[in-house]
């Protein structure tokens, strides 16, 4: 099982590095702001999402109060030395749900998997419950097997995104 921990965070940090280098081709070809390197970009957002950065926006406090994240509703859980937690919080209108999980043996973490945004609190609650029903139902092996399939899938759409952006640039 630890492989199979192991091979999901490996997918889970190329689906981060592909999404970080798209995000990174389509700001810089918007107008506006361009950036050196995906750590700067990263970095300028973070800033902007915790409002290190408000005098870029007319109005600080609508944007301040925009960017807080309100907790909505949570869940943890163990199973065979895997540590799962699920949270929706709402921000800006949206509901979002993740799954995040955390091997105990070896305190490796994938962050922020499974993620989904709804417009309304009670689809994101159906998710929410969906993700600890399959959790609390579902073997450690074929929940990781599972995510690894997802993660693939994602993985190779990202590839062909990427390969589009650099086809057009």
């Amino acid at each position: 099982m630890k492989s199979n921990f192991n091979e999901l965070k490996d997918l889970v940090t190329e689906m981060n590095d592909l999404n970080d280098q798209i995000s990174f081709i389509k700001f810089n070809n918007d107008e506006g702001v361009k950036f050196d390197s995906v750590e700067e970009m990263k970095d300028f957002f973070l800033k902007v999402e915790n409002g290190n950065l408000d005098y870029l926006f007319d109005d600080v406090n609508v944007n301040n109060q925009s960017q807080q994240k309100e907790f909505v509703e949570s869940f943890n859980h163990t199973k065979n030395d895997i540590f799962f937690f699920i949270y929706t919080y709402e921000r800006n209108d949206k509901y979002i749900t993740y799954l995040s999980m955390k091997n105990l043996n070896d305190d490796h973490i994938i962050n922020n998997l499974c993620g989904k945004e709804n417009k309304d609190k009670e689809s994101a609650h159906n998710w929410f419950e969906e993700l600890k029903k399959n959790i609390l139902n579902t073997s450690i092996d074929e929940l990781i097997e599972t995510l690894i399939i997802g993660a693939k899938n994602t993985v190779n759409n990202l590839k062909i995104e990427m390969q589009n952006l650099a086809s057009t640039s």
